[in-house]
């Protein structure tokens, strides 16, 4: 609920980045009610050797929204791992509670 947020790319990224920002803000403002003001960091850029991404930055610098792909991955990797487990080894004989 930020009136004003950057968004940190990486460099290759930004052309792409600049494109969807139109429609991101346009369905934002349609849900919030408000106006958003979204601007590109062209100062400072995600690694170039990172699967891509974006993250996000309230005008103050203070909240800061990581929807990297790596991010992404690590919290699949979190959340899934107890199924990816079931599916491989079966249920553990030894386990008690399974909540």
């Amino acid at each position: 609920m930020e009136k004003s947020v950057f968004v940190r790319v990486r460099k290759a990224d930004v052309a792409v980045v600049k494109k969807s920002i139109a429609d991101a803000k346009k369905f934002f403002e349609e849900k919030a009610g408000f106006e958003v003001d979204v601007k590109v960091d062209e100062d400072d850029f995600l690694n170039k050797d990172s699967a891509g991404g974006v993250v996000v930055i309230n005008g103050t610098g203070k909240i800061e929204v990581d929807n990297t792909l790596l991010e992404r991955l690590k919290l699949l990797g979190e959340t899934a791992l107890p199924a990816v487990r079931l599916e491989l080894f079966g249920p553990s004989a030894s386990r008690k509670f399974f909540d």
